[in-house]
């Protein structure tokens, strides 16, 4: 499947189906972030409930500490 990730369009393996098993291929599932699904902010406890589609636009904002 072909999604927007940030702006760039990518090929997602067949295991990718949700925002959650998407932000676990990332390895951001244990980081705060915030994702944006075709422009609607998606609630942490939506993201295994979210499913993918061909297309689909999605934004991951995670946070990186520094100083």
């Amino acid at each position: 499947m072909k999604i927007q990730i940030n702006g760039n369009k990518v090929e997602m393996p067949d295991e990718v189906r949700t925002i959650e098993e998407l932000l676990v291929y990332y390895k951001l599932d244990d980081k705060p972030v915030i994702v944006e699904w075709n422009k609607e902010i998606v609630d942490k406890d939506n993201h295994t409930k979210t499913v993918l589609t061909e297309e689909d636009q999605v934004e991951i904002v995670h946070f990186v500490g520094g100083g």
